[in-house]
């Protein structure tokens, strides 16, 4: 497929598609109050993981996000996707653009606006959160909120990062997980520290999501 004709679905067809799977889903929310505990701090960094974002994407929609999007072909097409749907988008990853994309989120939340990361994008390895995730929230003073989404029944593709989509009329949830505030000041082994436990915070959301769309 061309990248003009890929680009052209992402930003004209895909908000169509996120659309009318969303509404038909039988969806609930739960952890709200630790969204709403986070933003009294003032900045939120909202983290969720590659394969779990299509519910948490259409949830955040038009509220003003910016979001951490890779200067991939991939990422160009999400980039085309989201901000159809409201969002604003910074460009760079690990891989390309890091130091410029990392000074931007971090005056963005600065700001006080709301950011979000995909942490194990752009290409794993899988549900890992990147370092940067933990840097950015540092520099911008902003509290990391993790977001993850769940359905039942779905299609997980055979991707790496086992990507979810929930067929319409599906029961599904948004979950928020308990807010991270990261210290101003911290050493190499402390970054680490912070890494995986949010990764570890994460997963037991996933799997308590996953478990409210089976029951």
């Amino acid at each position: 497929m061309k990248d003009s004709t890929l680009y052209w679905i992402a930003g004209s067809v895909g908000p169509q598609i996120f659309k009318l799977i969303n509404r038909t889903l039988r969806l609930s929310l739960v952890g709200t109050e630790q969204l709403a505990i986070a933003q009294e701090h003032g900045r939120v960094l909202l983290a969720c993981f590659h394969g779990r974002m299509f519910c948490p994407v259409w949830e955040q929609r038009g509220k003003g996000v910016t979001a951490l999007i890779s200067q991939s072909r991939d990422g160009e097409a999400v980039a085309r996707l989201v901000e159809a749907m409201g969002y604003k988008t910074v460009r760079g990853s690990s891989h390309r653009g890091g130091l410029d994309s990392f000074r931007e989120m971090v005056k963005i939340q600065k700001q006080g606006t709301t950011t979000a990361v995909m942490v194990d994008g752009p290409r794993g390895p899988f549900e890992e959160p990147k370092a940067g995730t933990i840097a950015i929230a540092r520099s911008g003073g902003a509290v990391i909120v993790p977001i993850m989404g769940a359905s039942y029944p779905n299609w997980t593709f055979k991707s790496w990062d086992k990507f979810q989509l929930p067929k319409p009329f599906a029961k599904a949830v948004i979950g928020y997980g308990n807010p991270m505030i990261i210290p101003p000041r911290l050493k190499g082994d402390e970054v680490e520290n912070y890494r995986t436990e949010l990764q570890k915070q994460m997963i037991a959301l996933k799997h308590e999501l996953d478990e409210r769309v089976r029951s």
